[in-house]
């Protein structure tokens, strides 16, 4: 027996291409506390490119580790996101609070360890109203 029905748009149905090297805006859709290898504390996070139309699209992940060396880049997150609270103050970043957190970065592509194509974030650009 054959089924009809009244077609609509065809939604998703695959993966959003690779971006190319350049400043996008993104969304944090997902963040889970975590340990790095060398066992500092680190927000794992996984940020979906905004189009322009406001939709979705390509996901790209991050790390902050929270060790010396490393919290330069959470300091460059935070202010991309407009919640640096100013040089020499306290910040209590929360994994589960970041999701929906809005901010621009510059990416890139790089290879995974299968030697396929990804997006790497590089820089996250601070927001105007960050004050740096």
């Amino acid at each position: 027996m054959a089924i009809t029905y009244t077609t609509g748009a065809p939604q998703g149905g695959g993966v959003d291409p690779i971006l190319e090297k350049g400043r996008y805006t993104f969304r944090v859709a997902d963040a889970e506390e975590k340990k790095s290898k060398a066992g500092n504390p680190m927000i794992e996070f996984k940020a979906r490119h905004l189009k322009e139309d406001g939709t979705t699209g390509r996901a790209v992940y991050g790390n902050l580790v929270f060790a010396e060396k490393a919290l330069w880049k959470v300091d460059q997150f935070a202010a991309a996101c407009g919640k640096h609270p100013g040089e020499g103050e306290d910040l209590t970043l929360d994994a589960e609070e970041m999701v929906g957190w809005e901010f621009e970065a510059e990416v890139e592509i790089t290879k995974d360890d299968k030697g396929r194509d990804r997006n790497e974030f590089t820089a996250f650009i601070l927001a105007e109203e960050a004050g740096f």
